[in-house]
């Protein structure tokens, strides 16, 4: 009784985790396919092409990881995962990149608002609030 109930939370959390990083992958291939194919507008057989590649490494990159379970002592199993693994390198990169790239214009225009202003542009740090106020118990406070 209590090995099967063990076994099913067991499987939940395997399934949540499968869910989370299915999720993870396909939202990662597709900020790189807004952000690399489609905003750039390529010419019509690039952008084709690109976006087949991107959903293919996204589909093939967990099949090959669940088809190659138990066959990485071969030679054939090391060369079928060794692309997938390669691709995960290289999307995590790639990922990494577009993302500062995209947020290097805010960085840039607010030091050169600093630069221009002659001062730093920070929320102030200050309490304005009352000052010695006495203490009351949290179950006296209005929630």
């Amino acid at each position: 009784m209590l090995d099967s109930r063990i076994l099913r939370v067991k499987k939940r959390f395997q399934m949540m985790f499968i869910g989370v990083a299915l999720g993870l992958l396909g939202g990662i291939h597709y900020f790189l396919w807004v952000r690399l194919v489609r905003d750039p507008q390529w010419p019509t057989p690039w952008s084709g092409l690109l976006a087949w590649f991107l959903v293919l490494a996204a589909v093939g990159v967990p099949a090959v990881l669940f088809l190659s379970r138990g066959r990485t002592n071969t030679v054939a199993g090391q060369v079928v995962i060794w692309p997938a693994y390669t691709w995960l390198g290289v999307m995590f990169l790639l990922f990494t990149a577009v993302f500062a790239v995209s947020r290097m214009p805010g960085w840039t225009t607010h030091v050169l608002e600093q630069y221009q202003d002659e001062r730093l542009l920070r929320p102030r740090a200050e309490y304005i609030g009352a000052v010695d106020r006495p203490y009351r118990p949290i179950r006296s406070r209005r929630t």
